[in-house]
């Protein structure tokens, strides 16, 4: 391929893939925010933690993504804005990444690019704030290493770079033994890479246990896996809601190339930890992030496999190929613009839907994206309703509005409690923000974990090693209960959607106590998604600004909702609303 059609590939790539970035780039996902509040913490020189003055916690799951985002916040703008660029990037590297380990030299290694520039976890995940696409960067650049003789003096850098990327990041180091055996001129080299690379590793943790009192992040005690075995159903449900299922035929076929055979074994090594891991936490979100890595690598594998067929196949059958190669692509685009990405607020594809506001307005709906990338607090106005019809103004999401209700009605220095530590807690940081859920609060992490470990024999063993080398005490659920009444929050948003006070968690415990009847009512329903608790003591707060509210206190509704909708999240929210009182409140929102 010449360099002038190299060239041309690369600025259709970038053209593209940045008009995906437009239509995304309203999104954030939550967890993002967690990254936010710790850079902003990092880079004003309070250390790595969450509550500015409180212990020392690992937060998030990527530790280089939370060091970039930490420089990036010393860097004119504002760190949202920072987050997505730095994203992009990654995410173009990811391409150039794809292109380069397919290495034939004719149509197949274009293949390997559309399929990931027409992935919807790739695109959806690079604008949403989180590592995701870094990380998958820096695994491509592992493989590269191990791969390419080239590179193999890369090796210790790029292994602990995916080592500290994500917590799974231990799982590739597999992946030198194997490259080791496929290739005998690595083994003169390797010895010295892995005194470099384990060396790296061993200070890192010795860090890590010094800074944290800990050997992992917090977030693996409040989300880990309680079971680790992966069912036939599951994975094939996985390969379906992914649209792997339309790559791995020409994926296998991949295993019949000579040329690349070391390349391929590699390959399909990293996308079997990758599904591995990811099928063990089969939670809708976290499976299609954690898919971006194997789309990623099925592409490679993907173009490989073409590549051997228009190498092997018979003469008289190859005019079929490009018809079975586009048959397969089709079924793979049209899984991609069906993906609905469940987990997320989406109802439908998000990128087709955007892509129907731009097409009735772009300049509109380009300038509402170029205000919000400039201030993050707003969000296009013509969110609910056609952007033919809407006017240019803009407003608050419902996030910050509840944010700027906090900061009007609580003084500095109060404790908020809930289970969702990200966009709330980033618009207000004047307060204490105490995580229900286990991600920011370590006891609550751990008296999750010690929970799943009673019924888990990997936890239960961890747990046993914990325990025996005192890094820090296991807290039970009871042992989290007294820490939450230790610590008296003035308010606590349950989020009702997904959590809230449902049987048998932390948050019924808390609810059922005596002590939380005694000093808490509950007051308030916001957007119907967020159901606030406050103390007895705490004088009423005023009406907020652009979202709606039901005052539970004083009997007042702000907004309408449908009937259903209101009774099923009353319902949730265990407050026992008397009819008639759901009643009054359905006739003031009429």
């Amino acid at each position: 391929m010449t360099l002038s059609r190299q060239h041309i590939i690369l600025a259709v790539v970038v053209v593209l893939y940045s008009f995906a970035m437009l239509l995304l780039w309203d999104y954030v996902e939550e967890d993002a925010y967690i990254y936010y509040i710790v850079a902003r913490n990092i880079a004003l020189g309070h250390g790595y933690v969450y509550n500015i003055g409180s212990e020392h916690i690992e937060t998030g799951s990527g530790f280089i993504w939370q060091m970039l985002l930490a420089i990036a916040y010393l860097l004119p703008g504002n760190l949202i804005l920072h987050s997505k660029l730095l994203g992009a990037l990654f995410t173009l590297l990811t391409f150039w990444q794809v292109r380069r380990i397919e290495q034939h030299a004719n149509y197949s290694n274009i293949l390997a690019l559309i399929i990931a520039l027409t992935a919807m976890p790739i695109l959806f995940w690079s604008q949403s704030g989180m590592e995701t696409m870094a990380y998958t960067a820096m695994l491509l650049f592992f493989i590269r290493a191990l791969t390419d003789d080239k590179l193999h003096t890369w090796i210790w850098f790029s292994g602990f770079l995916v080592f500290c990327g994500r917590p799974e990041g231990f799982l590739y180091m597999g992946l030198i033994p194997i490259a080791v055996l496929l290739n005998r001129e690595l083994r003169t080299i390797i010895v010295n890479q892995l005194l470099m690379l384990g060396t790296l590793i061993i200070a890192f943790h010795l860090w890590r246990w010094w800074y944290f009192e800990d050997i992992f992040i917090n977030p693996f005690y409040a989300k880990s896996a309680r079971n680790l075995a992966i069912s036939f159903g599951t994975t094939i449900n996985y390969f379906q809601s992914t649209g792997l299922i339309w790559l791995l035929p020409f994926a296998l076929v991949s295993l019949f190339n000579k040329q690349q055979r070391n390349v391929v074994i590699i390959l399909l090594a990293t996308f079997a930890f990758c599904t591995f891991f990811t099928l063990a936490h089969p939670e809708s979100k976290p499976l299609f992030r954690f898919s971006v890595s194997a789309i990623a690598l099925i592409a490679c594998l993907f173009a490989i496999g073409c590549a051997t067929l228009a190498e092997r196949i018979p003469e008289k059958y190859k005019r079929l190929l490009p018809l079975l190669i586009a048959f397969n692509l089709g079924g793979w685009i049209y899984s991609q613009a069906s993906m609905t990405l469940s987990g997320n607020d989406n109802t439908r594809n998000p990128l087709l839907e955007n892509a129907g506001y731009f097409l009735q307005g772009p300049f509109i709906y380009s300038r509402d994206i170029a205000k919000k990338a400039f201030d993050p607090d707003i969000e296009k106005h013509c969110r609910l309703t056609p952007i033919a019809r809407c006017e240019q103004e803009t407003r608050w999401n419902d996030v910050a509005a509840v944010s700027e209700w906090l900061n009007r009605n609580l003084p500095p220095g109060a404790i908020v409690a809930g289970d969702q530590m990200g966009e709330i807690p980033w618009r207000s940081e004047q307060f204490l923000h105490f995580d229900m859920f286990g991600l920011t609060e370590r006891c609550f992490g751990y008296a999750r974990f010690s929970k799943r470990s009673e019924t888990s024999a990997h936890l239960g063993i961890y747990k046993n090693l914990l325990e025996q080398i005192k890094v820090q005490p296991v807290c039970s659920r009871e042992q989290a209960v007294e820490h939450f009444f230790d610590t008296m929050p003035d308010v606590i948003l349950f989020y009702v959607i997904f959590y809230g006070v449902k049987k048998g968690t932390l948050n019924e415990m808390i609810y059922n106590d005596p002590r939380f009847k005694q000093h808490y009512e509950a007051r308030y329903i916001i957007n119907l998604k967020t159901a606030v608790y406050t103390k007895k003591s705490l004088p009423p707060m005023t009406e907020p600004t652009f979202i709606p509210l039901f005052d539970l206190s004083r009997h007042k509704a702000f907004g309408c909702y449908n009937e259903t909708a209101t009774r099923r999240y009353l319902k949730n929210l265990n407050a026992n609303i008397p009819e008639n009182k759901i009643r009054e409140f359905l006739q003031a929102c009429e």
